[in-house]
């Protein structure tokens, strides 16, 4: 499924499949997906599901509106970093100037 889950899909979903494990998989179109998160039966079921932690070789930045690392529980903008080429970015210097920006807190 697309973009987040919802509550009631969760529970939906435990109930058809009681043995099965869920994961909530977020990234962006470009790096498909960069973070994970596995839904706990007893907790994650009824309010917001959590993003996740970051898969190998990607960082995740919270950004405040000032530019600044934003500090825990704080709103902001997610940034991914990768050390990995993106499939159809690669060696392609125009289009990822296009998609991807510079870390705003190391220009």
């Amino acid at each position: 499924m697309g973009g987040r889950p919802s509550v009631r899909t969760i529970k939906r979903l435990f109930a058809a499949f009681p043995e099965a494990v869920f994961y909530n998989m977020y990234g962006s179109t470009e790096g498909l997906f960069s973070m994970f998160h596995q839904i706990d039966r007893n907790r994650d079921n009824c309010g917001m599901i959590p993003a996740g932690t970051p898969i190998y070789n990607r960082i995740a930045i919270l950004i405040d509106e000032s530019g600044h690392k934003a500090k825990s529980g704080a709103i902001g903008e997610l940034y991914i970093r990768s050390g990995l080429p993106f499939v159809g970015y690669y060696r392609d210097k125009e289009l990822s100037d296009k998609v991807f920006v510079v870390n705003p807190l190391n220009p």
